[in-house]
């Protein structure tokens, strides 16, 4: 074949692909903009032959979403209405802008009463008035001017510039009479508008499963999100795209976002106070870290002191609670059945609320120690008014020891109150030289304890200018600075060790030894759970 004979035969191959992509265009439906990504955004060439579009019943069995309601913004003529019925929606609601097209949605819904329901508005970020472009090609028309669209596809002209009513998809449901919580399938075909629509639904998405969605991939219509943005908010809304396609062209597609499971501990903060919280919030953690889940908890203080700000609970979930019988042994905890749920990924995790206090072995911690360390690091604010405070003690003595004594609700069980000769003993035996080092005293009642550590130099919260809760907060600062901890067996100190990184070592009182022993705070139970008599609770008392 000579080089005439190659051009020609490169020509014809380039006309027929032209030819078949018209013919394609035409036989399908275009503009439902359907479709999305095979290979990286929109680099792709057009491919011969069309891909697969979403298969929206595949997709919500494959991720375990059962159908209840939903709601198709860009209705057109209701094509998938079979499609929707057949896969179990009990609602159905159709939004269109296009006047023309609205006699006949309600044509259909009529034979569907109280099942398909039909909206005659523009969905926008906006409740408003808004102007639809109508195409040649009806699939084509949004409120959003043509624009690269006019390069790929120039046989479709704008035809007409329509004013509709613009509203926002909450806004849309209250007017309906419909509840939001009966919709759990969000499908937008609205040429380049995806976003804005996106934007006008906060309530609508907090409770949506799923979300079908076009993309554009370059500016198809003027001032259209580009699929970065839509993925950036899609992102910050809880979703993670599922599945992408452009199967008629490489700028445009349709994706498939599902919404991430979510932990949450609807008695966050009622099981026990400070400390517990912090083991609750760090499993909360952990285990969406594992699950690629999002956390939601109920306000607390530790969207102050380490900016730890996850929504409230919106949604009901089911319950997951602690085993309590294997609170009885202290080495019960290690490797204990409620670790799994952070330890390896679960198939098919879905939302779950937890209740239980979540204090095992911190050996089954251990691996996490720097996430950890990062959650709960003091927001700069407090980071440094505190530490400005804890220098000043540093300038009397180079050298902290914090003691926990840890008095109030203790007492009974294994809470037992260590009495302070224990510390005093401890000190003793260890020969910490008073001359470099301060004793910081915790405790709910610290005044009493200053003047037992004889010849040290003491200080406790009221010296850092602490008071009622502040005082609180500054102990637990003081106990993750300090350059040894005495803690109490509380889960109080015993948190602030695991956060301490410049600690040389870890102390805390044993009920069956009546004496301070060493522990590691990344390899220990966070209790010691012997439970004295009560004559021996009454014998530490009167001791201290």
């Amino acid at each position: 074949m000579n080089f005439d004979q190659m051009s020609l035969k490169s020509a014809l191959q380039k006309l027929i692909r032209s030819v078949r992509k018209r013919v394609w265009f035409l036989k399908a439906k275009p503009v439902s903009h359907r479709p999305v990504l095979d290979g990286l955004l929109g680099n792709a060439a057009p491919s011969d032959t069309p891909k697969a579009m979403i298969d929206i019943g595949s997709m919500l069995t494959r991720h375990g979403i059962v159908p209840r309601g939903v709601i198709h913004v860009g209705a057109h003529q209701a094509g998938e209405l079979d499609e929707y019925l057949r896969l179990g929606f009990a609602k159905i609601l159709y939004v269109e802008a296009n006047p023309a097209l609205i006699p006949a949605l309600r044509e259909k819904a009529a034979a569907h009463p109280g099942k398909v329901f039909v909206a005659h508005a523009a969905a926008a970020d906006v409740d408003g008035v808004a102007h639809l472009h109508v195409t040649s090609m009806d699939q084509s028309s949004s409120i959003l001017p043509l624009g690269k669209h006019l390069e790929i596809y120039p046989s479709i002209r704008e035809v007409a510039k329509v004013e509709v009513r613009s509203r926002r998809l909450d806004t849309i449901l209250a007017e309906e009479g419909l509840a939001a919580a009966d919709f759990n399938f969000l499908n937008l075909d609205i040429q380049g508008a995806e976003l804005m629509a996106l934007r006008g639904a906060p309530g609508l998405l907090s409770g949506v499963a799923a979300v079908n969605t076009e993309v554009n991939l370059q500016e198809l219509y003027q001032g259209a999100a580009l699929l970065g943005e839509l993925e950036g908010f899609m992102a910050e809304a809880g979703f993670n795209r599922a599945a992408m396609v452009t199967p008629w062209h490489p700028t445009w597609g349709d994706a498939f976002y599902v919404r991430k499971p979510v932990v949450t501990m609807s008695t966050f903060g009622q099981n026990g106070r400070f400390a517990n919280q912090l083991f609750q919030y760090m499993f909360l953690r952990l285990v969406a870290r594992r699950q690629g889940a999002l956390v939601q908890t109920p306000s607390w203080v530790g969207r102050e002191l380490f900016g730890c700000d996850e929504p409230a609970p919106v949604l009901a979930m089911p319950e997951w609670r602690e085993p309590v019988d294997q609170l009885s042994a202290d080495e019960a905890f290690k490797g204990c059945e409620w670790t799994r749920h952070f330890r390896e990924p679960a198939p098919g995790f879905s939302t779950q609320d937890y209740w239980g206090y979540f204090m095992g072995h911190t050996a089954d911690l251990a691996p996490d120690r720097a996430f950890i360390r990062e959650l709960f690091r003091f927001v700069p604010e407090f980071a440094q008014a505190a530490g400005q405070r804890l220098a000043k003690l540093r300038a009397i003595r180079p050298r902290i020891l914090a003691v926990h004594l840890r008095r109030g609700d203790y007492g009974y069980a294994h809470f037992f109150r260590a009495p302070c000769a224990w510390y005093e003993d401890w000190l003793r035996r260890n020969g910490f030289d008073p001359a470099e080092w301060l004793i910081y005293v915790c405790s709910e009642t610290p005044a009493p304890y200053l003047m037992r550590f004889a010849g040290y130099q003491t200080a406790d919260a009221t010296h850092l200018g602490g008071k009622g809760e502040l005082a609180a907060y500054l102990d637990f600062y003081v106990l993750t600075q300090a350059d040894y901890v005495l803690a109490a067996n509380s889960s109080f100190s015993f948190m602030a060790a695991m956060l301490n990184e410049n600690a040389n070592g870890f102390a805390r009182p044993c009920a069956q030894q009546e004496a301070l022993v060493a522990f590691d705070p990344w390899d220990a139970p966070v209790l010691l759970r012997h439970t004295p008599a009560p004559e021996v609770h009454r014998r530490f008392i009167a001791q201290d």
